[in-house]
């Protein structure tokens, strides 16, 4: 699994943050800001996803036929999925001064869209899933069909590095977080991960400048930064290496980064000596490459440790210092932890009704307020334009997190509701046929109407989406714009 830290103040499309990220909605991040129709923040940009490991290093096709691969995240929203995407890592708000510190969004995987062979290059489609044909038959034909992109055995054996050296479990520290640890024997020397770099000009860009959330983005925390430079060097090729901890105890360090001494093709390291005026003429995304390498024998299991510097030691240290909750930090819950008393009670989530106290007076009928609810809509905005009224089915693309919308909660049952309209039922997946509840919800769609104007229901009109005999499954708490630990105001802020 991969590592993805979102940007929320990203620039404009096509600048230095637009490329290699991914869209807000990939990895289920659509929610951590308000939608494009707010006017809370008339300066809102969609945040991008910064990710290290294999979802960052695919390349694009711009013909399905070619496409290999898709990101996926695992069950995003599923309470069986808690040690991975959307989870705190045990760095809670209430207790931790490593709160905010680290990214959420630990869980990222890719999905084969095709059977593959030994030495093909993993491809994707760059369109967006909202752009995508339903089928990979759909996709254009009038293209020759070429060869996919093929390296021999005996050329990756000679020029490859390898990926499956490290994995992320739970640190042996459990103030840290996550840590990365070897998957078998490595003596001194071994090349453990590469990673091409991503260099950002100034750190400065990366200042959120809204007052009520923290001053830097957190995508600070997994860069480098060169002594006497305001440079930011984000390492995206491998998402143990941001998992790497640093060591207070310097016998625990067992690893150092270097450049990489292979592939002159891709790794420019002449370029570092040029004027830097130059350097920007020539550099490009992944055209530096560095290496983490073992400083010593490493055994199986053994977690890694590296020394990120004095200076971060010593911010760290005034940080624990001075950290303490913030205000009302008892009021929070993280989404998960609600999703999992709602699923050990068995009971079903409340309606819009209850949570606003017209049905219910006590005051647990509520929940906490960081929380809202949202929805999986497997139905395209295109089929809104028949009908605001349809039954929730089943998508291919089950659990995409883009098929995730804000939802209120009209009615709950344990049966099956009498179909409103004539559209027969399409609710035969297997997981939600014996769903304990069933519910008719309203969809709230955060596509506006300029993206699909023949949409009866858009995140700027005034009618309302409804969905029905939606299953349990299909339904899940996350938190409200601005509401999740990064954006804490006194989050860790320090780079490597």
């Amino acid at each position: 699994p991969d590592l993805c830290v979102y940007i929320f103040n990203a620039r404009p499309p096509y600048t230095e943050t637009s490329t290699h990220t991914w869209q807000d909605y990939r990895f289920g991040a659509q929610f951590e800001m308000p939608g494009p129709s707010s006017k809370q923040d008339p300066q809102v940009r969609p945040p991008r996803a910064a990710c290290m490991g294999m979802v960052t290093l695919f390349n694009s096709m711009d013909n399905y036929d070619y496409a290999t691969a898709r990101p996926k995240a695992q069950k995003t929203f599923d309470t069986r999925s808690i040690s991975t995407i959307h989870h705190h890592g045990g760095l809670t708000r209430q207790s931790h001064p490593g709160a905010g510190a680290i990214s959420h969004y630990y869980g990222a995987s890719s999905k084969a869209l095709q059977d593959l062979h030994p030495g093909d290059e993993l491809l994707l489609n760059d369109k967006s899933a909202w752009e995508e044909k339903a089928t990979s038959s759909s996709s254009s034909s009038s293209k020759q069909k070429q060869p996919f992109p093929r390296r021999s055995m005996e050329w990756l054996h000679t020029n490859g590095w390898c990926l499956d050296h490290l994995t992320i479990q739970p640190s042996t520290d459990p103030s840290v977080g996550r840590g990365a640890f070897a998957t078998r024997d490595f003596v001194e020397g071994t090349v453990l991960a590469p990673s091409p770099l991503q260099i950002f000009k100034n750190r400065t860009e990366f200042q959120t400048q809204r007052t009520f959330t923290n001053a830097e983005e957190l995508l600070v925390n997994y860069c480098f930064q060169p002594q006497g430079s305001n440079l930011l060097v984000y390492p995206y090729g491998s998402s143990a290496l941001g998992m790497i901890n640093h060591a207070f105890d310097k016998t625990k360090i067992n690893v150092k980064l270097q450049w990489a001494r292979k592939h002159p093709f891709v790794n420019h390291l002449q370029w570092l000596n040029l004027p830097m005026e130059q350097f920007w003429h020539m550099y490009y995304p992944g055209s530096l490459v560095i290496e983490v390498v073992a400083t010593r024998d490493i055994q199986k299991g053994e977690e890694l440790f590296m020394d990120y510097g004095n200076e971060w030691e010593r911010a760290w240290r005034t940080h624990v210092k001075n950290w303490k909750p913030i205000d009302h930090a008892d009021d929070y819950v993280y989404p998960n932890d609600m999703m999992k008393r709602i699923a050990d009670s068995g009971e079903p989530y409340r309606t819009i009704s209850q949570l606003n106290g017209q049905q219910q007076k006590q005051q647990d009928a509520a929940y906490p307020p960081n929380l809202m609810t949202v929805c999986e809509t497997s139905l395209r905005s295109d089929e809104r334009e028949k009908s605001s009224t349809l039954e929730w089915n089943l998508s291919s693309r089950r659990s995409w997190p883009e098929y995730w919308q804000e939802c209120h909660i009209l009615e709950s049952s344990t049966t099956k509701t009498t179909a409103t309209t004539s559209k027969p039922s399409n609710a035969t997946d297997s997981s939600s046929s014996s769903s304990p509840y069933w519910y008719k919800v309203r969809v709230i769609f955060r596509y506006s109407k300029k993206r699909n104007p023949k949409a009866l229901c858009t995140a700027s009109s005034d009618t309302h989406c409804i969905d029905y005999n939606v299953p349990h499954s299909a339904i899940a708490l996350v938190d409200r714009p601005y509401a999740s630990d990064q954006h804490l105001r006194n989050a860790f802020r320090h780079p490597m």
